[in-house]
C-alpha cells in the first residue's frame, strides 16, 4: 500500500548492557565500542552467537566481474538486510561496483588466544593472513572517554565551554558560516543580543577564548629557515629569502585517525585474500584485499600492525580574480579506513599534514631556479616525514579506535599526485615513466619494461655527486632520466618503494588526458569539428547528462565533470562517422575508462581491462597523422598500462583518485585563505583550520555521547544531481511507495519517509502530484498518451475482477506526476545507493508577466528499462530480461474508478534488443514498435514497479546528422537507436 506517513516522533535508543540512553543508533554503537564493560559484554555475546551464526551474505552480489557473467543459481544466494526476497539477483545491479564488508574481527582476549577469524560470505572464500596480526598489548585511553571523564569530574555539561545546546549551535554557526570576527563582535554587542539571546560570551574576544578551551587536534608547527641564492645584491652579498614550513607531526595525525571512535566499526588491521568458492576468481577492492599489505606483513614481526599511509599533495591557486597566491597542501590518510569514508570530507579521515613553501626563489638565477625548487620540496618533505623512519622500522604503540593498544608500523604505501608532481617525487624527468624504465620513444607501445628500483636510483644519484664514480654511471643516469636531487625524502623510509606508490590518476590521465586531450581531438579531425558539434547538440537528453547545446568546440574552461559527461555519449556521437579501425580503437579506450572506474575488481574484470588496452593498441594506427599525430609516445597513454598492476597491489582506483585532494583544497586552502587578511596568510590559515577542527571534533564528541543526532556530523542526503539542468524539480518532499511488502515504520529513523522494497529498488513518489486532476484531453494531446483509455481499461481488466473497477470515461481526471525517483541498492551501504530519476512532463510555453519572463521548457518523456522476466540458466546475454519503453505519463487511478494502490505508467514500446550488439560499436540496438498504415506506436499501461531504471537512447546518426533533428524532438523524430551502456557503471554492467 501507499504510505505517505512521515514518522516525526523522537526515538530513544538504549545500550543493552548498561541501559544508557541515546538519541541515535550510532550513539549506542559508539558508546559500546568505547566503554570497556559494555564492549567486553558485546564481545562475549558476539563470540557466543558466532558458534551458530550462518555465513554473512554481504558479498553475495559480487559475483563474477564479467559484464556477461552472473551467479548460475541465484535462488541459492541467501538474503541480506535491505534486500527483498523477490529480488531477481540475476540482474543485481553492478556487482563489480559493490564494496564488500568482510571485516576482520579481533577478539579482546589474551594475545595467545586471539580470535582473528573473518566473517566469510556464503559462496566466497576469505583467506586470512596465516600468522598473528595486530596483537593487542593492553587497554588504552581514547580521547573522547578521557575528555568525558574530565568533564564529569569538573561538573561540566557536555556543551562546555558553552552553557547549553542553543549557545553551542550559535558558536558553531559563527565559526563555520564564514562570518567575520568584526561582524561577530558587532552582533554580540547589539541590544537585542544582549537582552534576549544573552550568550555567555559578550564580545568576539571572549568568544575566541572560549573556542581555545575546546579539545584540539594535532598542533601545527612552523619552521623558519633561510635560503641562500647564487645571485648577488648590490653589496656583493648573496641574496637570501626567508621561508616558512608549516607542518604537523605525522605520528600525531595518524593517532588522531586511529583513535577516532566514530570509525571503530570501520577499521581494518589485517590483510585478507577474497576469492570465489573455487579459489579461481580473486577479488580486489580495499587496500587490505590487495597484495601490497600481505607482502609487507611478511616482512614484519609476528603480531605487528600495519598502517598504510596514503599521502597526497597538489599546488592550488588561492586568489580568484587577481594575484598569484598559491598554497601547496599535503594531506595524509590511512588505508585501514575504507575508501568510501576516506573520500567523505565530513568524516575527517583525511587530515592536512602541512603546507610546502611556494616561493619563486628569485634569489637564484633562472638556470638554477627549477633545480633548487626540486631540492626545497624534498627537504621539506624529509623534515615532515622524518618521524616515520624510526616508527616504520621498529613500530610505535598507539591506541586504536576499539580501545586496544597495538604496535603500529606506519609505512608509506601510496602517493596521490598528478604527473608533474609524480616526476618531482620520483626524481625523474617528465619525458620518462615514473614506474618503469621504458625508453622515451617506446612509450606508445604496449611493452613490459623493467620497473624502477629505489636502490638503483639512489645509487645513480649518489654516483652523480661523487666525482670518482660519476663517469661510470653517466650513461645509465641519462638512460633512466634521473634528476640529481641529493637525499630525496623517501630515502630511508622503511619498506617503501616510492615508484610503486604512484597510483592511477583517473582525472588527469584518463578523463582529461587520454580522452579529452587526445581521443576527442583525433576523432574530431577524422569526422570534422562541425559534425561533432552537431551531434552533441542533437543528442537525446537524460536527467543525469549534461546537454552541450552549443557543441564542445566553443567551451574554453573544462571541468572533470564535463569530461565524464562527454565520455557517456561519445561512442554514440562518433558512431557512423569513423572507419572500422578508428571505431574499434575508440570503443576499446572507452571500455578501459569504464572498467578502470570499477569499485571492486576481479580476475575477470582485470582481464577485460587488459583486453581493452590490447585492442586499443591494435587499432590505434587509424589515428596516425603525419602532421598532427605522427606517434603515440604520450606519457598518459603509457601510464594506463600500469593500472592493472596498481589495482592488484593497492586496490581499486577510486581509493586514490586525485579528485579527493582537489575537493579538500576547498576546505583546507581556499576557505582558509578567504578567512585571512591576505597578508602572512599561512599562519592565519593554520589558526583558522585549528579552530574549524576543534569545532568539528566537539560536534563529533557530542554525537558520540548522544547529545546530538548523527545527522549533525554527516547529514548529507544522497540526492540525484541534475547535471543537465533540464529537470525542474520542485517536488522535494517524497515518500516511498510500492507493493504490499512494506517495511515496518518502527524500523525507520526519525524524519525519514516510510519505504518499500520493490524488486531490488524503491519507488520514491512525491508527496503531492505535480499535476492533479489532469483531464484526459491533456493526457492525449500534451502527454501524447493517445490510447490512454483503452490501455488503462486493458490493464484494469487484467489485474482486477469486473466488480472491482468501473469503466474509465473521457470526463475522468487523473493525478499525474512529472518526476519519480527510483532508489537502486547496488551497495550494501545505503549512502552509495543509486538514485535514479524518470521524467514525464509536457512542454511548457514561454510565460510573461509584468515582473518577469519564464523561459519555455521542452518536453521530457524519458526512456526506461522494464523487466520482462528471464527463463534461461547460467550466463545471460547483455540486456536479456529487459526491454526499453518510453514513459508518457505517470499517474494514479482515481478512487471512483478502482481502489488500485499502485502508481501506473503509460508507456510506448521499443523492439526487443538485437540478439548481437552492433559489431563496430558493441552497442545494443532498438527501434520503435509501430503497426498499421498510420505507423501507430504500440503502447500499454504498466505498474510503476515494473520499471527497473532509466536508460538513454542515442540516435543512429549515420554519416551525417539529419538537419531536421533537434535535441528536444529527436526522440520522436528518429526511429532507430543505440542503447547507451555508458550512462553509469550500473548501466555498463547490465547492458
Amino acid at each position: 500500500m501507499f504510505s505517505r506517513h512521515r514518522n516525526t516522533d523522537r526515538r530513544i535508543y538504549m545500550c543493552p548492557y548498561c541501559g544508557s540512553s541515546f538519541d541515535t543508533q550510532r550513539g549506542v554503537k559508539a558508546h559500546i565500542s568505547s566503554t570497556a564493560a559494555c564492549r567486553d559484554a558485546d564481545f562475549k555475546e558476539n563470540a557466543l552467537a558466532a558458534q551458530n551464526r550462518s555465513p554473512s551474505p554481504e558479498l553475495r552480489e559480487m559475483g563474477s566481474r564479467s559484464r556477461k557473467t552472473v551467479p548460475s543459481d541465484p535462488a541459492q544466494v541467501p538474503d541480506s538486510e535491505g534486500f527483498s526476497p523477490d529480488v531477481d539477483d540475476r540482474f543485481s545491479p553492478e556487482p563489480s561496483c559493490k564494496r564488500p564488508r568482510y571485516q576482520t574481527t579481533i577478539e579482546d582476549e589474551d594475545e595467545s588466544e586471539e580470535d582473528t577469524s573473518t566473517k566469510q560470505p556464503s559462496g566466497y572464500k576469505v583467506e586470512e593472513y596465516p600468522r598473528r596480526v595486530a596483537s593487542i598489548r593492553g587497554k588504552g585511553s581514547l580521547p573522547f572517554p578521557a575528555y568525558r571523564e574530565v568533564q564529569s569530574k569538573a561538573g561540566h555539561k557536555p556543551w562546555f565551554p558553552f552553557d547549553n545546546r542553543e549557545e553551542w549551535e550559535l558558536a558553531e554557526w559563527f565559526t563555520t558560516s564564514g562570518v567575520s570576527q568584526t561582524d561577530i563582535d558587532r552582533y554580540l554587542k547589539m541590544k537585542i543580543t544582549r537582552e534576549r539571546t544573552v550568550p555567555s560570551f559578550k564580545n568576539n574576544y571572549a568568544f575566541q577564548n572560549m573556542l581555545d578551551k575546546l579539545p584540539a587536534g594535532p598542533k601545527f608547527k612552523c619552521k623558519a629557515f633561510t635560503v641562500v641564492g647564487d645571485l648577488m645584491d648590490e653589496d656583493d652579498q648573496p641574496l637570501t629569502e626567508e621561508l616558512e614550513l608549516w607542518w604537523r607531526d605525522p605520528l600525531e595525525v595518524i593517532k588522531e585517525i586511529l583513535s577516532n571512535v566514530m570509525l571503530a566499526n570501520e577499521m581494518h588491521y589485517k590483510p585478507v585474500r577474497v576469492s570465489d568458492a573455487s579459489g579461481s576468481e580473486r577479488f580486489y577492492d580495499e587496500m587490505w584485499t590487495a597484495t601490497w599489505w600481505w607482502d609487507i606483513q611478511d616482512k614484519l614481526e609476528e603480531g605487528a600492525t600495519i598502517v598504510p599511509i596514503i599521502l597526497s599533495s597538489d599546488k592550488t591557486k588561492l586568489s580568484v580574480f587577481s594575484g598569484d597566491k598559491v598554497a601547496w597542501p599535503v594531506y595524509l590518510t590511512i588505508g585501514n579506513v575504507p575508501k568510501g569514508i576516506r573520500r567523505r570530507p565530513s568524516m575527517h579521515a583525511t587530515i592536512l599534514l602541512g603546507y610546502i613553501p611556494t616561493s619563486k626563489l628569485e634569489c637564484f638565477s633562472a638556470k638554477r631556479r627549477a633545480e633548487e625548487g626540486y631540492k626545497l620540496f624534498h627537504w621539506c618533505m624529509n623534515h615532515i616525514l622524518a618521524p616515520l623512519k624510526e616508527a616504520g622500522q621498529h613500530g610505535v604503540e598507539m591506541v586504536c579506535a576499539d580501545g586496544n593498544i597495538r604496535l603500529v608500523h606506519p609505512i608509506l604505501a601510496a602517493y596521490v599526485a598528478d604527473y608533474p608532481e609524480q616526476c618531482l617525487i620520483a626524481c625523474c624527468k617528465e619525458n620518462r615513466c615514473v614506474r618503469c624504465r621504458v625508453p622515451p620513444d617506446k612509450r606508445g607501445e604496449l611493452l613490459e619494461s623493467p620497473p624502477r628500483e629505489p636502490i638503483t636510483t639512489l645509487t645513480l644519484i649518489d654516483d652523480r655527486f661523487d666525482p670518482g664514480r660519476k663517469s661510470k654511471s653517466a650513461s645509465r643516469f641519462e638512460e633512466d632520466g634521473v634528476r640529481a636531487i641529493h637525499k630525496p625524502f623517501w630515502e630511508g623510509l622503511p619498506h617503501t618503494n616510492i615508484f610503486s606508490c604512484f597510483t592511477p590518476d583517473l582525472l588527469h590521465q584518463l578523463h582529461k588526458g587520454v580522452f579529452k586531450t587526445h581521443l576527442v581531438s583525433w576523432c574530431s579531425r577524422l569526422m570534422s569539428e562541425e559534425e561533432m558539434d552537431k551531434r552533441f547538440m542533437t543528442m537525446t537528453r537524460h536527467p543525469t547528462l549534461r546537454h552541450f547545446k552549443k557543441g564542445i568546440s566553443t567551451i574554453s574552461q573544462w571541468t572533470g565533470n564535463e569530461y565524464k559527461q562527454m565520455e557517456k555519449v561519445f561512442l554514440g556521437v562518433v558512431a557512423g562517422a569513423l572507419g572500422d579501425s578508428a571505431m574499434k580503437a575508440t570503443r576499446s579506450i572507452l571500455d578501459f575508462i569504464m572498467l578502470a572506474q570499477y569499485t571492486t575488481h576481479s580476475t575477470t574484470s582485470l582481464h577485460q581491462m587488459k583486453t581493452a588496452l590490447e585492442d586499443f593498441h591494435r587499432y590505434k594506427n587509424a589515428f596516425l597523422d603525419p602532421v598532427h599525430r605522427p606517434h603515440f609516445n604520450i606519457p598518459k597513454i603509457h601510464a594506463i598500462s600500469h593500472y592493472i598492476e596498481s589495482i592488484v597491489s593497492h586496490g581499486t582506483t577510486d581509493g586514490f583518485n586525485t579528485e579527493s585532494p582537489e575537493r579538500l583544497h576547498i576546505d583546507f586552502a581556499k576557505k582558509a585563505y578567504c578567512a585571512s587578511n591576505k597578508r602572512d596568510y599561512l599562519s592565519q590559515m593554520t589558526k583558522w583550520l585549528s579552530t574549524q577542527e576543534a569545532i568539528q571534533k566537539q560536534k563529533v564528541y557530542l554525537v558520540w555521547i548522544g547529545a546530538l543526532e548523527a545527522q549533525a556530523v554527516d547529514g548529507q542526503g544522497n540526492k540525484a544531481k541534475d547535471t543537465d539542468g533540464d529537470c525542474d524539480d520542485d517536488e522535494d518532499k517524497v515518500t516511498a511507495v510500492g507493493s504490499d511488502d512494506t517495511s515496518s515504520e518502527s524500523d525507520l529513523e526519525p524524519n525519514e519517509p516510510s519505504s518499500v522494497k520493490l524488486r531490488g529498488s524503491k519507488v520514491i513518489l512525491p508527496m503531492r502530484p505535480s499535476n492533479p486532476l489532469t483531464p484526459l484531453t491533456d493526457l492525449t494531446s500534451k502527454y501524447g498518451a493517445v490510447d490512454f483509455l483503452p490501455r488503462l481499461t486493458e490493464f484494469l481488466k487484467a489485474n482486477l475482477s469486473s466488480n472491482q473497477f468501473r469503466q474509465p470515461m473521457p470526463h475522468d481526471r487523473f493525478d499525474v506526476y512529472k518526476i519519480i525517483r527510483f532508489s537502486i541498492p547496488f551497495h550494501s551501504d545505503s549512502s552509495d545507493t543509486l538514485i535514479d530519476r524518470v521524467r514525464a512532463s509536457p512542454a511548457i510555453p514561454e510565460r510573461r508577466t509584468a515582473k518577469a519572463r519564464k523561459k519555455a521548457k521542452p518536453a521530457h518523456f524519458d526512456t526506461v528499462l522494464i523487466k520482462t522476466g528471464y527463463k534461461g540458466l547460467g550466463n545471460i546475454e547483455r540486456g536479456e530480461g529487459y526491454r526499453v519503453v518510453q514513459v508518457r505519463a505517470m499517474f494514479t487511478v482515481p478512487k471512483h474508478i478502482a481502489n488500485y494502490p499502485h502508481p501506473l505508467a503509460y508507456v510506448e514500446y521499443f523492439t526487443n534488443f538485437t540478439r548481437m550488439p552492433n559489431p563496430r560499436t558493441k552497442l545494443l540496438e532498438v527501434s520503435r514498435v509501430v503497426s498499421g498504415i498510420n505507423n501507430k506506436r504500440q503502447s500499454a499501461v504498466i505498474c510503476l514497479d515494473s520499471i527497473y531504471r532509466s536508460c538513454h537512447l542515442i540516435p543512429k546518426f549515420g554519416k551525417k546528422v539529419d538537419a531536421r533533428w533537434k535535441a528536444e524532438t529527436v526522440l520522436e523524430q528518429c526511429n532507430h537507436f543505440y542503447v547507451n551502456d555508458s550512462l553509469d557503471l550500473h548501466s555498463y554492467h547490465i547492458l
